[in-house]
């Protein structure tokens, strides 16, 4: 666990402060990509910017239940309305990826791939080795389960697949929208 960080953004640039602390030019960004994935009742957000040099990362975590109440949250919609309108200024067309991207979507694909593969080869031997209809009916359903998963996660992170392309001055109210805040 990181000690606590503090984010300042100002017309040209965004700094974090803390342990290992970083300035970005705001000028010099050329990509960012918003993440969000969900384990349970735990969100996490994160916010990858690439300056093409050293890229840097603003994440936070909080409750899904309680997403509307919690402190996290709320930072980082403000940071993220700050760092907007600094972006907005400097480049007006600038866009930031809604998803997962570079080795972690391609990670996740594998995972699905695999997934959809190890539940049709368990079939297709359960079937080639002679199971009962019985067997078959209570594997096959936790087979159909783990290919239907790996289906879905294998298009959902497939690498032809782009993330979607968000304006950057709708991007604050889209973190509004899913942090269950009145987007205003």
């Amino acid at each position: 666990m990181r000690g606590q960080l503090t984010y300042c953004v100002t017309p040209e640039a965004i700094e974090c402060k803390g342990e290992n602390g970083w300035v970005l030019a705001l000028q010099q960004l050329q990509a960012a990509q918003f993440v969000q994935h969900r384990i349970g009742d735990q969100l996490m957000w994160r916010l990858d910017l690439d300056d093409g040099v050293a890229p840097q990362r603003i994440a936070t975590s909080f409750p899904h239940s309680s997403r509307s109440d919690s402190e996290d949250c709320a930072a980082f919609i403000e940071l993220s309305q700050h760092l907007s309108t600094s972006l907005s200024r400097l480049n007006p067309d600038f866009r930031i990826g809604y998803g997962e991207h570079g080795k972690a979507r391609l990670v996740l694909f594998a995972i699905g791939v695999v997934a959809t593969l190890v539940g049709v080869g368990l079939l297709i031997a359960a079937l080639l080795t002679g199971v009962s209809g019985e067997r078959l009916m209570g594997g096959g359903i936790a087979m159909g389960v783990l290919v239907i998963f790996g289906l879905v996660l294998a298009r959902g992170y497939s690498p032809w697949r782009k993330p979607i392309p968000v304006d950057v001055a709708r991007f604050p109210k889209i973190l509004a929208y899913l942090g269950g805040r009145d987007p205003g």
